[in-house]
């Protein structure tokens, strides 16, 4: 077994010499595959492009404007904001955004799959 996984590794060494990229990439995050599964990447970037709704690259820890029961005001984007944007997206509207997201992620996301979207949106950090 031992010496199958470093024949691999050392294939896979000169793939990457010889311009093969696929062997060099880090597998896909759990995170990111809930968001993509549950259609948020149709509307949020993850790599600052605009979108129907804010990107969620640099999105944590920032300071965001938004309009809550109709005041503008300015939130630290924590993990309790995104939380209570993703389970209750019109408690807070980021400035420049209508209030189109979908309110049913409280019925459809479980405790764990919450928890693995958040820590993946914490590290995207604030970059």
């Amino acid at each position: 077994m031992r010496i199958n996984t470093l024949w691999k590794a050392g294939l896979c060494l000169m793939l990457i010499q010889l311009g093969c990229s696929s062997c060099a990439k880090e597998p896909k995050s759990k995170g990111l595959e809930l968001l993509e599964d549950n259609g948020c990447i149709s509307c949020h970037s993850v790599d600052g492009t605009k979108r129907i709704g804010p990107t969620f690259k640099g999105l944590y820890g920032k300071d965001v404007m938004v309009t809550t029961e109709e005041t503008k005001r300015t939130i630290k984007a924590d993990r309790d904001y995104l939380k209570r944007s993703i389970l209750d997206p019109r408690a807070d509207v980021v400035e420049g955004f209508k209030p189109t997201m979908p309110g049913n992620f409280k019925n459809t996301l479980g405790e764990k799959d919450l928890n693995t979207i958040l820590d993946y949106l914490e590290s995207l950090g604030s970059k």
